[in-house]
């Protein structure tokens, strides 16, 4: 089973049906493990001691006999789903036939992760269920009814909605308003604006920037059109070539090359293995020597930039 680890009713509902069934629990993933660990001490989950487990315990214990509540409804790459379903988890290898039940809501914007761990399961033989093919999950957000029951009862001098979508918020401002909070009262405000509560009533008081911000080194947020250009030629692939040179002889060693996504057309082994073997021509002895003026690093520059130029890389 699969859910939010924030969700203690719903992981408490799934180990009474477990505990029902005569199966023991276990969880995974390690804000599951922290949050339910905090739900215990306080109080808020019931499980005996006997029922849990951990996780290298049910490791060991036949399918049918435990039940692994995890963390990962959203596609995360590294929760324990994923990992699960890449087959790179620690402790945890599923097989054909294992049922995973997603007990969550999609949330927009992560349908491709999800989408794709579903897809990863699948492959292993795994049957996933999700909320689309059985009643497993209920939303924990309040729906319009609850929250008229909410605004009725509470009768609120302010009301600023939060969490969601334009749309969402809007929605839940028109709400408000049919229950009779003035239209002044009611505040929408974007990330990093600040709203003042003074003697009862609330106003939009000014905004601090938020966003994305650009780091170079020590500099933060004023970054330059140069460094931003530096930038795009990385995103393109990176070749770093080390020579070693005799500063008496001239003689350089093997050239030693680095590189980051810079051949996409031909198998790279082959790519490298021509790279060195051009570079280690260009500074050989025949073309190079101490009396000559020319340098190995003034006949390699020109002669890599020809050979290694930029290839687009298409995504």
């Amino acid at each position: 089973m699969a859910c939010f680890a924030s969700n203690v009713d719903r992981v408490q509902q799934i180990i009474d049906a477990a505990v029902a069934l005569g199966r023991r629990v276990s969880f995974v993933g390690r804000s599951m493990v922290r949050n339910m660990g905090i739900a215990r001490d306080l109080g808020y989950l019931r499980v005996a001691d006997s029922d849990l487990i951990d996780i290298s315990v049910a490791e060991t214990m036949r399918p049918e006999q435990v039940v692994l509540i995890t963390t990962g409804t959203q596609g995360e790459p590294m929760s324990a789903l994923a990992r699960m379903s890449r087959g790179e988890h620690r402790s945890i290898t599923l097989t054909a036939g294992d049922l995973i039940v997603l007990s969550s809501s999609l949330i927009p914007g992560n349908e491709e992760a999800v989408y794709g761990v579903i897809d990863e399961l699948s492959k292993i033989g795994a049957r996933v269920v999700t909320n689309a093919q059985a009643r497993v999950h209920v939303s924990g957000h309040a729906y319009a009814g609850e929250l008229l029951f909410l605004y009725n009862g509470v009768r609120p001098r302010n009301v600023m909605p939060i969490h969601g979508t334009w749309r969402m918020l809007r929605a839940n401002a028109a709400l408000a308003a049919r229950t009779g909070v003035p239209q002044e009262s009611i505040l929408l405000a974007e990330n990093g604006v600040s709203v003042d509560l003074v003697a009862g009533k609330a106003r939009i008081a000014g905004a601090v920037p938020v966003g994305k911000m650009f780091v170079d080194g020590l500099i933060t947020g004023d970054v330059g059109e140069i460094t931003l250009g530096e930038r795009l030629i990385l995103s393109s692939g990176f070749i770093a070539v080390t020579v070693v040179v005799r500063r008496d002889t001239g003689r350089a060693a093997a050239p030693r090359i680095c590189t980051r996504a810079a051949f996409p057309k031909i198998p790279r082994r082959w790519s490298l293995r021509c790279a060195r073997w051009k570079m280690s021509w260009i500074c050989s002895p025949r073309r190079t020597s101490p009396t000559r003026s020319a340098s190995p690093k003034r006949c390699a520059a020109p002669s890599a930039s020809g050979w290694a130029r930029p290839t687009a890389v298409s995504r």
